[in-house]
């Protein structure tokens, strides 16, 4: 005789809820419009991996394999630190070691300064916090750019997402927001200048002057009462 099942269909029945799409949609309404009123632009520099590679979709840098290729292989790595195709990822696409370079609203929290000491001598390192919206990605190693000019490479990261019904999330599809949430900033001797475009041009990029609409009038308000 066969043991009976541990749940009996005919007495208990799950009941799940329907993805409702549009509770994401609003969600993410809602978050751009945090970022558009506080945040600032930045450009989100997503960087060719190893993963890239090992699907197909990069070859090798042929300035790094110039060097040391045994090196290079073994411990996966470029060949050149400060290599100007790669920019220190080891693979290179038709912009280089840059996959993708978005401008985006992005809000920031920031720690303290610190003086560290380090392979590269000592350097005033900032770390910060970045919060940008969930329709972009970025992984450990890939950067930031601020209108300031100044370049951080992502630490860590998390992300917020929205469940709106019984499904499996994904980045995609349920991401409402990206927490960087060790953003280093990068010393001016990093690869991570060599990357286009220079800081004067970038500075320009991220903080256009024709970005507020309605114009901004910061001029004394004007009195519209009869004068006695």
């Amino acid at each position: 005789m066969s043991n009976p099942p541990l749940v009996n269909p005919t007495i208990f029945q799950p009941w799940t809820t329907d993805v409702r799409a549009w509770e994401i949609a609003q969600e993410r309404f809602r978050a751009n419009e945090v970022f558009w009123r506080y945040g600032e632009l930045a450009a989100l520099v997503s960087m060719w991996s190893v993963k890239d590679f090992q699907a197909g979709l990069v070859q090798e840098c042929p300035t790094c394999n110039l060097g040391d290729l045994v090196v290079s292989s073994v411990y996966q790595q470029p060949a050149f630190e400060k290599c100007p195709t790669c920019f220190g990822v080891k693979y290179a696409g038709p912009h280089g070691g840059v996959k993708s370079f978005l401008v985006k609203p992005t809000l920031w929290t920031w720690g303290e300064e610190q003086t560290l000491w380090d392979r590269r001598g000592e350097t005033e390192r900032q770390e910060g916090t970045v919060t940008f919206p969930g329709t972009s990605f970025l992984q450990v190693r890939d950067y930031v750019f601020r209108g300031d000019g100044y370049r951080f490479q992502v630490g860590s990261w998390s992300g917020s997402h929205l469940a709106s019904g019984f499904e499996t999330q994904s980045h995609s599809e349920t991401a409402i927001s990206f927490v960087a949430n060790v953003a280093r900033e990068e010393p001016t001797t990093s690869p991570a200048y060599l990357i286009p475009p220079g800081t004067d041009v970038l500075v320009q990029l991220l903080n256009p002057s024709d970005l507020r609409w309605p114009p901004t009038d910061d001029s004394p308000p004007t009195l519209q009462g009869p004068q006695y």
